[in-house]
């Protein structure tokens, strides 16, 4: 049947207003799977991607979220922020602090046993040791029945210091604790001298050497080896 000029004016307004619809209609779709985050053809793009790299970067892989030697690490990075946050990046280092609280519980002992309560290389607390010293916060004097052994104490400066640093230490340790809830605090100490004394272990076992081939101790605070002694 031949079509009037009117019929033929209405099929051109019905297939350019299908084809506006079909071109609506594939948009929807593009913005559909974009937000479903179903795979688009390439050279497509969807609002979502704007996002998408942000997002990536804030997934930790499940294999190091699950790994002790990975956690461990961040929390030794949270702990020496934490450190400097509260006494100050002028002050002593963690470790530092460590070996001055070993002494002030127990003056006069030699530096071995002083290494071996920290538990750190004998020549790493040397080194320490040398460093204090010249600060003039401990004196280190030679056993006359002992051969190249050095009793250490604090001077009365380091005891000064050691007092001028306890209110930062103990907002450290409140910061620190305050990331787990009140009823987690306890548990999670126990659980961190449970494995830093682990029965079994050689009694080398928990020494930082100078190679850094061995475990981060307690004691030392979790601080990184370039500019801590």
């Amino acid at each position: 049947m031949p079509m009037t000029a009117r019929s033929r004016n209405t099929a051109k307004e019905d297939s350019r207003g299908g084809a506006g619809k079909g071109k609506a209609t594939g948009e929807a779709g593009k913005q559909s799977k974009s937000r479903r985050g179903l795979p688009m053809a390439p050279g497509t793009t969807g609002q979502s991607d704007a996002g998408a790299p942000e997002a990536a970067a804030q997934r930790i892989p499940h294999e190091l979220n699950d790994h002790p030697g990975h956690l461990l690490r961040r929390a030794q990075q949270i702990v020496v922020a934490s450190f400097y946050d509260n006494v100050g990046r002028d002050s002593l280092t963690p470790l530092q602090y460590a070996l001055l609280v070993a002494l002030d519980e127990n003056p006069g002992i030699d530096q071995v046993t002083l290494a071996k309560l920290v538990a750190l290389d004998n020549s790493t607390t040397a080194e320490t040791a040398v460093r204090l010293e010249a600060k003039g916060l401990i004196v280190r004097e030679l056993y006359i029945e002992k051969r190249r052994q050095r009793r250490l104490s604090l001077t009365r400066t380091g005891k000064e210091v050691l007092q001028g640093m306890q209110s930062g230490i103990q907002n450290m340790k409140n910061q620190l604790l305050a990331r787990l809830a009140p009823d987690e605090q306890e548990p999670f100490l126990r659980l961190l001298r449970g494995f830093v004394n682990a029965e079994g272990a050689a009694p080398d076992d928990d020494v930082v050497h100078v190679t850094g081939r061995r475990a981060l101790p307690q004691a030392a605070l979790g601080a990184s080896r370039k500019g801590n002694k």
